[in-house]
């Protein structure tokens, strides 16, 4: 079981995500954020993909490929981490990455699996991570944080999407 974090290595301004998460183990969080993700992506019809619900703001397609990102980022950060990176990791301008994705050339089945893909791997990690690594301090974006709590801030992060998504695009 891998407990939600507290004290050193727990970044102030991810704390809105942990407070989304229920579950008290990271490996069922993990699990159920992807049960969830996949209902919820399941009544998205293909056409509304490229739905934006204001000028200016990311289609659903971008939603979705920022949450992959998202993950990716977090997950090399971990790994980093878990394995004694002492270099202080770079932040990503999430808008270029969006901006970048070619979200409006995808379809939601190859979304689908990408996503699939890459939460598999996330729990992969995590599950078979040494316990003692998970609590290691490195730094990213110029923030301490230990792979433990980049692994919450995952499932945080994808609950705080889902919200959105039944809000203001279905």
């Amino acid at each position: 079981m891998i407990a939600k974090p507290s004290g050193d290595g727990v970044p102030a301004y991810y704390q809105k995500y942990f407070d989304l998460v229920l579950e008290d183990d990271l490996g069922f969080a993990l699990d159920s954020g992807r049960s969830q993700m996949l209902a919820l992506l399941n009544e998205v019809p293909d056409s509304k993909l490229s739905f934006s619900y204001a000028p200016g703001k990311w289609s659903l397609a971008q939603v979705l490929l920022h949450i992959m990102d998202t993950e990716r980022v977090l997950n090399y950060r971990a790994l980093a981490f878990a394995r004694c990176e002492t270099q202080s990791l770079p932040g990503f301008n999430e808008q270029v990455y969006a901006e970048n994705a070619g979200a409006e050339k995808r379809q939601k089945a190859d979304l689908l699996a990408e996503y699939e893909g890459i939460r598999a791997a996330s729990i992969t990690f995590f599950k078979h991570c040494d316990p003692t690594a998970l609590d290691r301090i490195g730094k990213a974006n110029e923030v301490a944080v230990t792979p433990k709590a980049i692994g919450w801030m995952i499932a945080g992060h994808e609950l705080h999407h889902c919200k959105v998504i039944r809000e203001r695009y279905l």
